[in-house]
């Protein structure tokens, strides 16, 4: 018969025992993240290699080598820069200074576009004091490349000095056109929209998406004036051949690949930044992920770089989707776009910390939308143009529906890029509407976006009232 265990043994055995219980626990969790670990690495490494494959790159460093420099004398920019220059030397002597690393831009006065029908004499003012800059503008628009001088490996600044700029060319092209249709000057006109097409073109390379999305803008103003002319005048086959031709070139899709191979690439650069739970700048601390907020450790620092991991991964697998559906050209692309837009939303929102709130990537969908519906806009303008031809055959009467045009005028009626419908027509009582059902595919029969506030319900519409 054994001796009865003193209480000395019995206390020895239970300090052991609850030591080694939270041991085991830790060992457990230890494990269980560095399997997480493993996971979301290997996931990441699976969909760099996929871009790799595509021969995409992944970093602005990447992005910098295949955006090739433009020889002075080839590069709009160089002659751009002068123009503004002497208009505003403070502020680019300060961009210069700043390393060619400034945002944004001095705050000019708006051009004068009237908003009453006699409010026309300003901006014919404002018109004939900008003459000569206009043509400044129109000689270095002559040559066919633009690469700002700006250091893209730095990664998007919050706004780039010259996307100001552009837009407000195009403003001051689209002012000519507004005050020569008023005046019934088709060919000054003409010209105009041409320049506005031509000073969006500018941003056709440019690969970041701030940039596209002026040129969304600027292409938006040009269609816009499309829609005033044909409104105000009849016009014989060749000029509208040639309006025609400019419309046919206002589509941006080829840049939302563009865009999305940058976003990527400010994506991976923003996961690489070691201080940005603190709100720091760059690191100089190397880039061990448990030290990375400057006070994680220990298990902490671990269980941050855990979601920090599985956070890109998300991110690298959303951008999978988003680059391989690219454009997002029809109404079955842009609906994969918007589900894995949705799908990143839901699992990024399960993650304790905020990781992707300094990303504008939950933002993406509705950038997404935007090209979608300057493509509508696009597709609408060049029908309303078929119309406007076979007006000129039928003694002025309009078509019942846009099959009449087919084939003669259209090789087919175009889609919705929305809701994958043909675009709708609607007779007006002075003209006619074509238009898409747009981003609610709720067709709404043709109503337009209001000027000012207003109802949220409308169409993508192109308005011919003559």
């Amino acid at each position: 018969m054994s001796a009865p265990m003193s209480s000395e043994g019995w206390l020895s055995r239970f300090r052991v025992r609850f030591l080694l219980v939270p041991l085991l626990l830790l060992a457990l969790s230890f494990g269980v993240f560095a399997l997480f670990l493993h996971r979301s690495g290997s996931r990441i490494r699976q969909y760099e290699s996929f871009a790799r494959i595509r021969n995409e790159p992944l970093t602005w460093e990447e992005i910098a080598r295949t955006y090739a420099l433009t020889p002075d004398e080839e590069n709009a920019a160089v002659p751009l820069l002068n123009v503004w220059r002497n208009e505003d030397p403070e502020f680019w002597a300060a961009y210069e200074a700043s390393g060619r690393n400034l945002s944004g831009n001095k705050l000019e006065p708006p051009v004068p576009f009237p908003e009453t029908p006699n409010g026309l004499e300003p901006l014919a003012t404002h018109v004939a004091a900008r003459r000569d800059h206009r043509e400044a503008v129109r000689h270095a628009l002559e040559l066919k490349s633009f690469r700002f001088p700006m250091r893209i490996t730095d990664g998007v600044p919050e706004l780039p000095p010259y996307l100001s700029r552009i837009k407000r060319e195009a403003q001051e092209f689209q002012a000519e056109s507004w005050v020569a249709i008023e005046r019934g000057d088709i060919t000054t006109a003409l010209r105009a929209i041409k320049d506005m097409a031509r000073v969006a073109a500018l941003q056709r390379d440019d690969p970041f998406l701030t940039g596209q999305l002026v040129r969304i803008a600027c292409y938006s103003l040009c269609l816009s004036e499309v829609e005033r002319l044909l409104s105000r005048e009849s016009l014989a086959e060749p000029q509208l051949l040639e309006l025609q031709a400019v419309v046919s070139t206002l589509s941006a899709m080829d840049g939302f690949y563009r865009a999305m191979i940058g976003e990527r690439a400010s994506g991976l650069a923003w996961f690489r930044n070691p201080n940005r739970f603190t709100g720091a700048g760059s690191s100089t601390e190397g880039n061990d992920p448990v030290n990375r907020s400057g006070s994680a450790s220990g298990m902490f620092g671990l269980r941050l770089t855990v979601m920090e991991r599985a956070a890109q991964a998300l991110f690298l697998e959303t951008f999978e989707h988003l680059c391989t559906n690219a454009p997002p050209d029809s109404a079955a692309r842009l609906q994969v776009v918007g589900k894995v837009m949705g799908n990143f939303r839901a699992q990024a929102e399960r993650f304790p910390l905020k990781i992707f709130s300094g990303t504008e990537l939950p933002t993406l969908f509705l950038d997404a939308q935007k090209f979608c519906r300057l493509e509508a806009q696009r597709e609408a303008a060049l029908t309303a143009l078929a119309v406007e031809r076979y007006r000129l055959t039928h003694d002025g009467r309009m078509p019942e529906a846009l099959t009449e045009l087919v084939p003669d005028l259209l090789a087919e009626v175009p889609r919705d890029p929305f809701d994958g419908q043909p675009l709708r027509y609607h007779r007006l009582k002075e003209g006619y509407v074509v238009y898409s059902v747009g981003p609610d595919r709720i067709d709404h029969g043709g109503r337009e976006k209001p000027k000012k506030g207003g109802t949220s319900q409308f169409d993508v519409t192109f308005t011919v009232r003559r």
